[in-house]
């Protein structure tokens, strides 16, 4: 029983693994360019590109590295005149700006499948197109919110934060400094790292004075379990003592399902990510801010940023691929062409990681005899 249970473990386990170190031996090719192949099954073989160059999928099967050359500077990127800035922005004061000074910049991050707005210094976004003058306190600093809108607008290296319901707008905030139990526009606000949904009143069944509205609310998890039928059952604190619990058989169907839930499983590792990445953010704080990095606001074109924030927003690939070097940047080089891989590290690695799929089988079989 014990040897089946293991064989099974085994075969379960590397069932979740879709890449593989790139070993010109095992796949039959001797193409230093290469960098992504894809045999008859779904398994990947991948490495990254050097510095400067970047995975160009030929086709479905295979990739080979290229020279990287972005085609145009992006927002507040550095010009010289308007051919070097994308078509809708212009250069002024040698830097890419919109052309229309109420018009809203969309910044799409891919890592995290979240958009943001940003507007001229001068002005704040009311929606994801037009901006709005700050002319009094009332509207200064803040963003507006939108409990319809999937969306988030904020300043350069900041977020929706607090959430002032009655007036509507949310404070700008910096990452991770708001308190348990206060609602927010961006769990990223939330020193916790994590947030749920609530109604208005605080509450978690539907009440008709709600008008159905609902907000994340910033909680600190303290465990996690998962149903049968994959819900998740959360244990959370929003005082650092009494115990609460969030699943669906208590919370109304349509608050619930707003949450998103990654898999349950991974709840506790994507709040430590959070933590991480906020710890090396920090640290880099001023390197963001002087360098005004609004092509790339969460990482700052910074290589370890750029795998903090990777990781937080992949937990499931962090738990897979942490220790390979050779694959974390391939997957984090789809994402950051100028990220620079670790050679040192690879190299390290390189005689372990590519005899996994031979450690693979030789476990199996080992198994088989026990």
């Amino acid at each position: 029983m014990l040897r089946n249970t293991l064989i099974l473990i085994t075969l379960f386990s590397y069932s979740f693994l879709m890449y593989f170190p790139l070993n010109k031996k095992e796949i039959g090719l001797n193409n230093d360019d290469l960098c992504y192949y894809k045999d008859g099954t779904d398994t990947k073989y991948v490495k990254p590109c050097n510095e400067g160059y970047y995975c160009n999928l030929i086709n479905e099967e295979s990739g080979i590295c290229l020279e990287y050359k972005p085609g145009f500077k992006k927002y507040k990127e550095k010009c010289n005149q308007d051919s070097n800035c994308y078509p809708s922005l212009k250069c002024e004061n040698n830097l890419c700006v919109e052309k229309e000074n109420d018009s809203v910049h969309q910044y799409d991050d891919k890592v995290s499948n979240k958009t943001y707005y940003y507007c001229p210094d001068n002005l704040i976004p009311t929606n994801q197109t037009h901006c709005l003058t700050k002319i009094d306190e009332t509207n200064k600093d803040k963003c507006p919110i939108d409990t319809n809108m999937k969306t988030f607008s904020y300043d350069y290296l900041k977020i929706c934060g607090e959430i002032d319901i009655d007036k509507k707008y949310a404070s700008n905030s910096n990452f991770g400094i708001v308190d348990d139990n206060k609602f927010v526009g961006d769990v990223l606000a939330c020193k916790s790292g994590f947030a749920l949904f609530f109604f208005k009143d605080r509450g978690i069944e539907y009440n008709a004075n709600n008008n159905n509205q609902s907000f994340l609310v910033c909680v600190t998890v303290k465990h996690v379990e998962k149903e049968d039928n994959n819900n998740c059952i959360i244990k959370y604190s929003i005082d650092n003592e009494t115990e609460l619990t969030y699943y669906k058989a208590k919370v109304d169907d349509s608050l619930y399902d707003k949450n998103e839930f990654p898999d349950c499983n991974l709840i506790m590792t994507k709040i430590e990510l959070f933590k991480d990445y906020l710890n090396k953010f920090n640290k880099l704080n001023t390197h963001c801010i002087n360098g005004q990095f609004y092509n790339e606001p969460f990482t700052c074109e910074n290589d370890e940023l750029r795998k903090s924030w990777y990781y937080y927003n992949h937990p499931d690939q962090y738990l897979l691929y942490k220790d390979n070097e050779e694959i974390i940047d391939f997957l984090i080089q789809s994402y950051y062409p100028t990220h620079n891989s670790n050679e040192t590290e690879q190299e390290n690695n390189k005689n372990s990681s590519r005899g996994l799929l031979n450690n693979k089988y030789f476990l199996i079989l080992l198994l088989l005899f026990i």
